[in-house]
């Protein structure tokens, strides 16, 4: 499953969770979009052991021009460097966005 944008939101991403409706298996995520750096909330269909997983983590996607899927993940608190960086296909399989996004976290909270 694609990940899916349910509407654009406010600058101040932070209370999020309060505006926007979802259900208790979809991650809050912030994509970024093309072509200067707009933050817009989406949510990924994780389930709800990957919601529970990725408590305390920076979680953040950006659709490429070459049709991957960039997806960054750290710890929060820890300095930018410290970004990881996983690539996914923008459709179904199993490199697919939302696979992607479990590999991202297994590996951060490993």
């Amino acid at each position: 499953m694609a990940l899916k944008v349910i509407k654009k939101t406010t600058e101040t991403l932070d209370i999020v969770e309060d505006l926007l409706p979802h259900s208790e298996d979809e991650l809050p995520i912030i994509q970024y979009l093309r072509p200067n750096g707009q933050k817009r909330m989406m949510f990924a269909p994780v389930g709800k052991e990957y919601v529970k997983k990725a408590e305390g983590l920076e979680l953040s996607a950006e659709w490429l021009p070459t049709g991957k899927v960039a997806l960054y993940g750290k710890k929060e608190g820890e300095p930018e460097e410290a970004e990881i960086t996983m690539l996914a296909d923008n459709g179904k399989g199993e490199n697919e966005p939302v696979v992607v996004l479990k590999r991202l976290i297994d590996r951060l909270k490993g």
